[in-house]
This record gives C-alpha cells, sequence and structure tokens, in this order.
C-alpha cells in the first residue's frame, strides 16, 4: 500500500509539444492529472470538489486576454486551488497585470521541472490545509484562506480518506 498522497490537478495547457512531458511529471509525482475542454470547465470546476489545484499555461485560449479571463473566471469560482502558471520565458509572476498576478502561486517554465516539483510540494502536497477543505465543505473558503495565499490551518484528516 503506497502512503503517498495522490491529488487530482487540472491540466489547462493547449501545447501539443509539452503534454508528454506534462503528463510524465503528473505521473511521477502523484499528480492525477485531467484535462478538461473550455466549454466544459465551470461545470468540473463546480462538480469535482477533490481538486487539489490547476497547472495553467499563459497561453490557454485564443489570446491572452482571453487567457486572463479564463484564470479569473477559475479564480471566482474555486478561489480556494492553487493555480500554477506555465510560462514562456520566466518562471515568475513579473510582468503581469495586478489584476491577474494576485491569481496565481507561483509560475514557472517547462524547461526546469524541479522548479513545479517545489511548488506542487508547497502549494497541493504541504501538511496543512484551510480547515473548511480539511472537511470537505467549500461554502466557507475565501480568498484567505489558502496556501496561494496566507492563512493556513493545520491537517484535519477526513475519516473517509484512504490512501
Amino acid at each position: 500500500m503506497n502512503d503517498q498522497p495522490v491529488s487530482k490537478v487540472l491540466v489547462l495547457d493547449n501545447s501539443p509539444e509539452l503534454a508528454p512531458l506534462i503528463k510524465s511529471f503528473c505521473e511521477g509525482h502523484n499528480l492525477c492529472p485531467l484535462k478538461v475542454r473550455k466549454d466544459a470547465l465551470a461545470s468540473v470546476l463546480r462538480t469535482n470538489v477533490d481538486l487539489g489545484g490547476i497547472l495553467y499555461s499563459e497561453n490557454y485560449g485564443n489570446s491572452s486576454a482571453e487567457a486572463a479571463e479564463i484564470a479569473l473566471d477559475i479564480h471566482r469560482t474555486r478561489p480556494e486551488l492553487p493555480i500554477i502558471l506555465r510560462r514562456e520565458r520566466q518562471a515568475t509572476l513579473e510582468g503581469l497585470p495586478d489584476s491577474i498576478r494576485r491569481i496565481f502561486c507561483a509560475a514557472y517554465v517547462a524547461t526546469d521541472m524541479e522548479a513545479l516539483r517545489k511548488v506542487v510540494e508547497e502549494y497541493i502536497f504541504c501538511l496543512v490545509y484551510p480547515n473548511s477543505a480539511a472537511a470537505g465543505n467549500r461554502a466557507d473558503l475565501h480568498r484567505g484562506a489558502g496556501k496561494s495565499v496566507q492563512g493556513r490551518a493545520t491537517l484535519v484528516r477526513h475519516p473517509l480518506y484512504r490512501p
């Protein structure tokens, strides 16, 4: 029996050349990647309460404006989820407009997957969770509850959880 936690992550990246790299990374780091069509995204966010985070490409969508709007919609729907941004040239959030920079917890580039591993450990597989998320209740989650900002609570293991 494997005692390592596993987390579902949405992979919102329309780069076919990077798909095998991202899939391999997920499989090697206890992540269960879920790909979703844009037209089904809102439904998936509402129904998959057990998501651990989102791997998001800065080029997702047909334009940078559409990518920003989709990211904002995701954050409005699920503010507790860490959104990790894959960038083309720099593994920082610098240069992004303030209006969208605040919704991402971190950035990485595909040429440095070790940096992504560290971000996943910090934001998805950390040992503390918002109390409401640990209890399976999203109703009272707010922007300040997640690791992607400030304020964490102690780990409360759900009694039905089986690794």
